[in-house]
């Protein structure tokens, strides 16, 4: 009966760290999508721009964002990694 709690115990514990993952990775996700649409906006506003200084701006946001994307690509891929 012992060894039947341990495991009951352990399994309750392993998907709570699976849903927790899984939770995780779908806000991840979210996020990820919320920069694509903001890259997208951030592009056309680009072509709008009239002066240098707006052009250079708008740049700026394009590369911080870029790297925001990266890194989270790179952590949902650990992210899957991890649950496979």
């Amino acid at each position: 009966m012992k060894g039947y709690k341990l495991l009951k115990k352990l399994q309750h514990l392993l998907d709570a760290e699976y849903r927790e993952q899984v939770v995780r990775r779908e806000s991840l996700k979210k996020v990820l999508k919320k920069l694509r649409k903001r890259r997208d906006a951030l592009q056309q506003a680009l072509e709008r721009a009239e002066t240098d200084k707006e052009r250079r701006l708008i740049r700026e946001q394009m590369d911080i964002i870029k790297v925001q994307r990266e890194k989270g690509l790179t952590l949902l891929s650990e992210l899957k990694q991890r649950q496979d």
